[in-house]
């Protein structure tokens, strides 16, 4: 028994897909408090371990009960005192998601290692997005 195979050309109608939905706009990192006062704007004193995390929800699993002001999860830390700080960061790709970067988001949480609350009182406006006096860490 032989078998064989002709190309054939089906008409397939078209049928248009529903467009993708708008990605969320970006938050104006520039125009919203996001940085710790001063008193908490400082290299950690202790040993701080930093953990790029690739999506969103990989790093709500790793940040079990914390609420994201953004509903955004692309940081967040978990600290033993004075003693150790791990801090979570997302990738570049999904930091790029929300307008961040990973010098701003580190100092961010590094300002919650040094004590600041998850309410962010006193938060400051990130008055220029290079300038970041103490990070001097490898990414």
């Amino acid at each position: 028994m032989s078998v064989t195979c002709a190309a054939a050309q089906v008409m397939v109608p078209y049928v248009p897909q529903p467009s993708p939905p708008p990605a969320p706009p970006l938050v104006p990192w520039n125009k919203t408090k996001i940085l710790p006062p001063e008193e908490f704007d400082h290299p950690y004193p202790g040993e701080l371990r930093i953990t790029r995390v690739e999506s969103e929800d990989h790093m709500r699993a790793l940040c079990k009960g914390v609420i994201f002001m953004t509903n955004r999860a692309v940081g967040c830390n978990v600290r033993f005192g004075d003693q150790v700080c791990i801090v979570f960061i997302g990738t570049d790709d999904l930091l790029a998601t929300v307008g961040l970067d990973y010098e701003t988001t580190l100092r961010h949480e590094i300002g919650h290692c040094n004590g600041w609350p998850g309410d962010h009182p006193g938060a400051r406006y990130l008055e220029n997005p290079k300038y970041h006096p103490f990070l001097q860490f490898p990414r």
